[in-house]
């Protein structure tokens, strides 16, 4: 698995969905995609190699010299994958929020307490859509409760609703003024999701900010 989730192409929200079933598995494909860099190196200097040997056929040496070029421009993605990993890898992880009581439905209008209930309730059930209009309706009643946007969006991600919670978490963000504790769920949620130029984006710009917003 570990193998697949390094070298194997495929769509990023397939990907972070297998590295949250399978975390030891992610963090091994971690350490072999860390080490992508001196292999591509390598590869570029064989083919090099193929290229200017007396005994290659023709065809062969033009094949070779192309795979080089194409070789080589893989060298910056490589380069910056391993800087974002690195950044990414010192971001707090998001915290699954706690299962609100059991209890029967609020009677109508509800508070913006029970509307994060709700939301919460409703991500922890697949939900999605559900969770994100609850959470997003608290967040309107009272702008104070960014932390529902937060907590849900939190949970979406861990579930693999990756979309609909990095919504939240980046509504979150705006709604708290950037609020240090707002930028880094979101830097987390980016990171879960796979996200990780947002994620070091919102983490630094976490860092930057100071002064009494917090949660």
């Amino acid at each position: 698995m570990a193998v697949l989730l390094a070298l194997l192409p495929m769509p990023r929200s397939l990907r972070y969905r297998l590295r949250l079933a399978h975390p030891g598995a992610a963090r091994r494909a971690d350490r072999i995609a860390g080490a992508a860099l001196p292999v591509l190196l390598t590869a570029i200097a064989a083919v090099l190699v193929a290229a200017v040997w007396p005994r290659t056929p023709p065809p062969l040496r033009l094949w070779s010299v192309g795979a080089a070029v194409g070789l080589v421009t893989g060298i910056p993605f490589a380069l910056e994958r391993r800087t974002l990993r690195r950044r990414v890898v010192l971001i707090a992880p998001l915290a699954d929020p706690p299962a609100p009581p059991p209890g029967r439905p609020p009677p109508a209008p509800p508070t913006p307490e029970e509307l994060g209930a709700g939301a919460l309730t409703a991500a922890r059930a697949g939900r999605s859509r559900d969770a994100r209009l609850q959470a997003l309706r608290a967040a309107q009643l009272d702008a104070s409760r960014w932390d529902v946007l937060v907590d849900t969006g939190s949970a979406l991600c861990l579930r693999g609703r990756f979309a609909e919670g990095v919504r939240l978490l980046e509504r979150a963000a705006e709604v708290s003024g950037r609020a240090p504790a707002a930028l880094r769920a979101l830097a987390a949620g980016d990171a879960v999701a796979g996200r990780l130029r947002e994620a070091v984006a919102a983490a630094e710009e976490a860092d930057r900010v100071s002064g009494p917003r917090t949660r």
